[in-house]
């Protein structure tokens, strides 16, 4: 498992280091190693069903995100999206939503909900309820969906921001593979002066 650490990606690091604290004890529940690898296994391939192709060039997109989510959610639409691959787009917490990107939403137009399991998972419901009505693009994150074996119902929330991160880790690859744009390439940040 030390291997396969350090050949990942810092979110899918922050899983296994989880499931490593399980192990040891630390926290206290009971996985095997190779329960951990199938675990990493089945979110990552569950993930690349997510189709960057058809968002790879969209003009726009709106990610949505709530609660404990919504730092992943911010992260990911200004650091990969907007600075790593030059894509326009909005982030916006599952309240705020309500209260103007409302009305940006159309047939065609991206729009991504990352659902936690945390508190806030009925405010991210009734965006789920409202944007799928109306746009034929919307791709729904529900960390719900993640099978996460030994973790009781009871904590799967707090785990809700490290299943999003490694999710959204794969999603950020997605996009570099597909729009053939790495994620080191930048035009102005620490290139020029500002």
């Amino acid at each position: 498992i030390k291997q396969l650490i350090e050949n990942t990606d810092v979110a899918t690091r922050q899983v296994l280091w989880f499931y490593e604290l399980c192990k040891s004890g630390v926290v206290r529940f009971s996985l095997k190693n190779e329960e951990h690898i199938k675990i990493l296994t089945d979110i990552i391939n569950k993930v690349n069903d997510y189709d960057a192709e058809k968002y790879k060039d969209d003009p726009y997109q709106i990610w949505i995100g709530s609660g404990n989510l919504w730092g992943p959610t911010y992260s990911f639409a200004m650091c990969v999206l907007e600075e790593s691959q030059w894509l326009r787009t909005k982030s916006v917490t599952s309240p705020e939503f309500f209260h103007g990107t409302i009305e940006l939403v159309e047939k065609g137009v991206c729009v991504a909900l990352n659902m936690t399991e945390g508190q806030t998972r009925k405010l991210d419901q009734r965006v789920k309820d409202f944007v799928g009505q109306y746009t034929d693009d919307f791709t729904v994150f529900d960390t719900a969906d993640y099978e996460l074996p030994g973790i009781s119902d009871k904590f799967r929330w707090m785990l809700s921001p490290v299943v999003i991160n490694a999710v959204l880790s794969r999603v950020s690859k997605n996009f570099e593979q597909i729009r053939n744009h790495s994620l080191d390439i930048r035009r102005y940040y620490r290139k020029v002066e500002y």
